[in-house]
């Protein structure tokens, strides 16, 4: 190609700017505030002033940005445009990130960062915004940040263009604070301190930002990633202790409108010296002032058994319809020099018994292997007593939603401050 065709390219897509070290042309968009640009041709890194170009870095890894320079996204509303990237490595961890600056002329620059598929918006904001907090915290919006890191970039690779010295050895100092979704940055430089308040940008939100382009899988828990967008463990909590005193409540309106009442209670003798026993049926009782005409019923079962069991089959029997409810209850008590289990009490609740009048017929079984056979047994049936175990597994239900949350947060936590060198 022809010098002349050369000068004709540099002046025409150039603005007649050419790299010192590869004589091929330099993009530089902003001319006013840029100092420093970088050659996407051959990575120099160029001091810029007065129209002349000095060399004082060459990046030697080429680590390619996701968005090609001077791409354009539109955040509220604005349309910003990507006017430089660079490759960040913790100069004391192999931590590695990227930066991308976007810059919109009528509005403030922002930064866009990405590590392991986790994005942050930040800007930079007023000193006044930002109060010191108790030791490693400040408070921004009366919200508490802790500090998560503390570093100084070595910049491994960039492109476009810049308004400070990216690649000096005395370059800032920083130190993130997190409380997500927010971060604030504080940079230490030789003119100040300044500071930056970012958000996490989610996936879907980078997507929209630019649909064009393929954005890398999220690895790990990322400093500022919520734990659940809009959602909050208190509202739970509220949630719980509303539902719990509703619950509370209606477990005592029961409790002291409950008939308590004995249907039967009584002790029956066992004259059969086989397994299979006679029936057993009651006197004929009466079920009653029900609510919506049905009630529930408490059959206790108790038998003097030793290391042996003894079971009943139970029928309830409308006497006047014939229709039968037929459960089984039994006892079992076993026990050793070092070990006991079972007991000679047991109990069956009943739901939704319909009113009227009935007999219970008891068919027993007992062990017929075992060497001290019992002589009677004792049964109580009674009508809408008290049970607090429901009331308590229920209660214990609802409990286990927001523990169980709040334990989902709490492992969620300590993913991300895995990464951090100061803790929880």
């Amino acid at each position: 190609m022809s010098n002349s065709l050369n000068e004709y390219i540099n002046e025409f897509f150039y603005q007649g700017h050419v790299c010192p070290e590869c004589k091929k042309g330099l993009t530089i968009r902003n001319t006013s505030t840029s100092k420093y640009v970088v050659c996407e041709h051959c990575a120099s890194f160029l001091a810029y002033n007065n129209n002349k170009f000095t060399l004082l870095h060459t990046f030697l890894k080429r680590e390619a940005p996701l968005f090609p320079l001077y791409s354009k996204c539109t955040i509220e509303h604005k349309t910003y445009e990507v006017i430089s990237y660079r490759y960040c490595r913790d100069k004391n961890e192999a931590y590695y990130w990227k930066e991308y600056t976007l810059q919109h002329p009528q509005a403030p620059e922002l930064i866009l960062t990405e590590y392991q598929g986790h994005w942050i918006l930040s800007k930079e904001i007023h000193v006044s915004q930002v109060k010191k907090g108790d030791s490693n915290q400040i408070v921004f919006n009366d919200k508490k940040l802790k500090l998560f890191g503390s570093y100084k970039i070595l910049t491994v690779n960039a492109l476009g263009e810049f308004e400070t010295n990216v690649t000096s050895d005395e370059g800032p100092h920083y130190r993130e604070y997190v409380n997500a979704p927010d971060i604030i940055t504080v940079e230490l430089n030789d003119n100040g301190t300044v500071y930056f308040h970012g958000v996490h940008i989610s996936k879907q939100e980078m997507n929209s930002l630019f649909p064009a382009i393929q954005l890398p899988n999220q690895r790990g828990i990322g400093s500022v990633q919520p734990f659940m967008k809009g959602f909050s463990t208190r509202w739970l909590w509220m949630l719980f202790g509303i539902f719990s005193v509703l619950l509370i409540a209606l477990q005592m309106v029961f409790a002291f409108t409950a008939k308590n009442k004995i249907l039967i209670d009584r002790n029956v003798y066992l004259y059969d010296s086989s397994g299979f026993l006679a029936p057993h049926v009651s006197d004929e009782f009466l079920i009653e002032d029900t609510y919506f005409g049905t009630t529930n019923l408490r059959y206790s079962l108790y038998a003097n058994v030793d290391n042996s069991w003894f079971e009943t089959d139970v029928s309830l029997v409308n006497t006047m319809t014939g229709q039968e409810i037929q459960f089984q209850q039994g006892v079992e008590y076993y026990h050793g020099a070092d070990y006991s289990e079972g007991s000679t009490n047991e109990t069956a609740s009943l739901s939704y018994i319909p009113e009227g009048r009935y007999k219970l017929i008891a068919t027993a079984y007992r062990d017929p292997v075992t060497i001290n056979p019992i002589s009677s047994y004792t049964y109580r049936l009674v009508q809408e007593e008290v049970i607090w175990i429901n009331f308590i597994l229920i209660l214990l239900a609802l409990l286990f939603i927001p523990l169980a949350m709040e334990l989902w947060k709490y492992n969620f936590e300590s993913r991300r401050w895995a990464n951090s060198n100061f803790g929880s």
